[in-house]
């Protein structure tokens, strides 16, 4: 069986052949890792089976933490501060801790599992604690009845959840997608990518299907029975995918020490120009994004669209993401990727910018409705191209040895440059609208926006593939990422 399921990976398009006559030939590598078929199987099964319970554990935060804190009697603010800032300034202190932090550990586990052996059961223990948050505050007000409310006790217990969801997370969600860089061959990464894609998005869908019409009735049992699936899940897949052995880590500057890590770690994230471009690169990208809330305002008040159908024109334009999906792969067989992901850049800005009509012209409801849903269409299937596609680039675009302390430099610069870009986008969507009298069409400026900080992004990925292309050539597969402490060379 092992044969005939990697016979069918190996025709997935992403990727390059591979020798599959025997369940025991050596069919890839990675670092001192030897697959053979049945390991190639093995290892798709249990890193995929991670990224399902993974994306339904992502998708009750966004969609039923809110309920639950709105039920609980929280604030717009509070709310807002829990579900956007708290994870960013987390995000900016924890993730580069973390990450770095795995990068140079050594166990006979490797170097990611341990923290998912300590991060896994801590998130589904919280998340079990958040769905009985209200038999757990009644328990502690039976202690002291006379200290604080009921609703205040529910509502700093269900926040002190909340912030140490965020924490143990890292340790799971950031790690798993560093676990697979280190585990995966690289002739094998865009097949996984394409696999992983579909996964997730079927996980998303299964969570819309299922679980979230009962998010009011039946919120305790989803908590719990999420965490319990996760956990389980996650345990096994620590259990049957190995780490293989890594040479020891650069050593820090100067004595050892706090101010030798964070020396060590300035120097060697920020020490290269190369890298400084992909960061911006990543950055902007997130800019460009934040008024997205902003545009579905714009749509549902502005072009007389209604809720249904913005969420048909979102659930037709996301089943295009699928067509993305298989695309990539054809894509990426014909095509150097870095190449390829300016190219969809480029038309995604484009096609972006096609929104900007609607600042010139007045439409119909039913022209406005077909015209939102060829953009969506289109935005969903680049979008999900380059989702794909970015998979297996940025794993070579970074250094393995040190790809969770440089990743974590970039998620950094990307969530500071996203929160900055917020308070300013906010800020901006507000004069806009004092300038349109508070009429509704001030929202369709949030479309400029986003096709101007998205040629931004674009034009900051140009360095980065002139550098590769003048050092290595087009091909990425040849490719050698500089060295992160050599200092800044110029990029043509």
């Amino acid at each position: 069986m092992g044969v005939k399921t990697v016979a069918w990976l190996a025709r997935l398009p992403g990727g390059v052949s591979c020798p599959v006559s025997s369940a025991r030939v050596m069919v890839s590598t990675v670092g001192t890792l030897s697959y053979t078929a049945k390991g190639i199987v093995v290892l798709f099964f249990w890193l995929l089976c991670g990224d399902f319970c993974l994306t339904l554990v992502e998708a009750i935060v966004p969609y039923i933490l809110p309920l639950e804190l709105n039920d609980q009697g929280a604030s717009n603010r509070l709310i807002t501060g829990l579900m956007s800032v708290t994870p960013g300034v987390i995000g900016l202190l924890w993730v580069p801790t973390v990450s770095t932090w795995s990068d140079r550990t050594r166990t006979g586990r490797g170097r990611r599992i341990p923290f998912l052996l300590v991060g896994v059961p801590a998130v589904a223990f919280i998340l079990a604690a958040i769905g009985e948050n209200g038999a757990i505050s009644e328990a502690l007000h039976r202690i002291a009845p006379d200290f604080v409310s009921i609703k205040t006790l529910r509502l700093a217990t269900l926040s002190m959840l909340v912030v140490g969801y965020y924490f143990c997370n890292v340790l799971v969600y950031h790690l798993y997608f560093l676990l697979f860089n280190d585990v995966v061959p690289r002739d094998w990464m865009s097949r996984f990518a394409v696999l992983f894609r579909i996964v997730g998005t079927v996980a998303g869908s299964a969570f819309h299907f299922f679980l979230f019409p009962y998010a009011r009735t039946c919120r305790e049992q989803i908590f719990l029975g999420v965490g319990l699936l996760f956990a389980v899940a996650y345990l096994l897949m620590c259990l049957n995918v190995k780490e293989g052995s890594y040479p020891p880590p650069v050593p820090f500057d100067g004595r050892p020490g706090l101010r030798s890590v964070i020396q060590t770690y300035f120097r060697q994230c920020f020490g290269h120009r190369y890298y400084l471009f992909i960061y911006l690169t990543t950055g902007f990208d997130i800019v460009s994004d934040v008024v997205k809330p902003f545009i579905l305002l714009m749509m549902s008040l502005s072009l007389g669209l209604n809720l249904t159908d913005i969420g048909r024109i979102n659930g037709i334009a996301a089943l295009s993401g699928m067509a993305g999906f298989i695309a990539s792969g054809f894509l990426m067989e014909r095509f150097d990727l870095l190449r390829l992901t300016l190219v969809l850049k480029v038309l995604q800005v484009v096609v972006t910018g096609g929104f900007v009509i609607y600042l010139f012209t007045g439409q119909p409801p039913g022209t406005a409705w077909a015209a939102t849903l060829t953009f969506n269409v289109l935005v969903y299937l680049l979008t999900a191209t380059r989702n794909v596609i970015g998979v297996p680039m940025n794993m070579m675009l970074f250094p393995r040895l040190q790809f969770g302390q440089i990743s974590s430099a970039m998620h950094a610069v990307a969530g500071a440059m996203g929160i900055a870009g917020g308070f300013i986008a906010g800020a901006s969507m507000d004069g806009i609208l004092a300038m349109y009298g508070g009429n509704s069409q001030a929202y369709r400026w949030a479309t400029v926006w986003l096709m101007f900080f998205g040629a931004v992004a674009t034009l900051c990925l140009v360095p980065v593939y002139r550098h590769i292309r003048d050092t290595h050539g087009p091909d990425l597969k040849t490719f050698v990422p500089p060295d992160p402490a050599s200092g800044a060379v110029p990029l043509a």
